[in-house]
């Protein structure tokens, strides 16, 4: 059965499933902060190999920022497998044999920020193993006077969510929680980012929202 990718807006915890990996963001995926001596580096979000060792690369593209950022991005959680932890420049791919059942933590940096305010879109992109089209996966990073200087604008945000059996069964229970109440809309994804189905949009509630 074809997986399809649910996305719904107003959220902070991410979790979603392609083929053998699960992929696994407990931060919001449009993320505010000020970097620290020059560098902002964000949460660590994992991903689990659930299938077979197979070999996997990860890439990275990023629109925006100041002329000076530049991204780097470091994984963990690989020690026991041989694979010591290490970070990456963004233009470089970067592939391993990913071990069956391992965890790999990833982050994302960005660097040679100054006095300098803006916002990047930031893309991994997954391929490899058993995929037949590539797991992309967003974020965006804003400085925090970039987000107070745009008028007070509420941006919306992203949840990756399962759905089982699938979103199309009528015995299919879609489950997230939001921080405050706000406008909610539910659609269906494929993995090349087209809208199959929207399932709903509306008003959501603060708390635990059921559908």
């Amino acid at each position: 059965m074809k997986k399809l990718l649910l996305i719904s807006l107003l959220s902070i915890m991410t979790i979603s499933l392609f083929a053998t990996l699960d992929i696994d963001i407990q931060f919001d995926t449009d993320v505010v902060g000020d970097a620290e001596n020059g560098t902002y580096t964000s949460e660590f979000f994992h991903i689990t190999n659930t299938g077979d060792t197979a070999e996997y690369t990860i890439d990275i593209e990023y629109t925006g920022g100041a002329d000076s950022w530049f991204m780097t991005w470091c994984h963990e959680g690989l020690d026991d497998y041989g694979i010591l932890e290490g970070c990456h420049h963004h233009s470089q791919p970067w592939s391993l044999d990913f071990p069956a059942g391992a965890v790999m933590g990833v982050d994302f940096q960005v660097n040679g920020m100054g006095a300098e305010d803006g916002m990047l879109e930031i893309e991994y992109i997954i391929t490899g193993g058993d995929l037949t089209e590539p797991i992309i996966l967003p974020f965006t990073y804003r400085t925090t006077d970039f987000v107070s200087n745009s008028n007070d604008v509420e941006v919306p945000t992203m949840q990756f969510v399962t759905n089982y059996p699938n979103p199309f069964n009528p015995e299919t229970t879609i489950s997230l929680n939001l921080t405050k109440a706000g406008n909610l809309d539910i659609n269906i994804f494929n993995m090349k980012g087209q809208i199959v189905n929207s399932l709903f949009s509306g008003r959501g509630t603060s708390g635990s929202n059921n559908f």
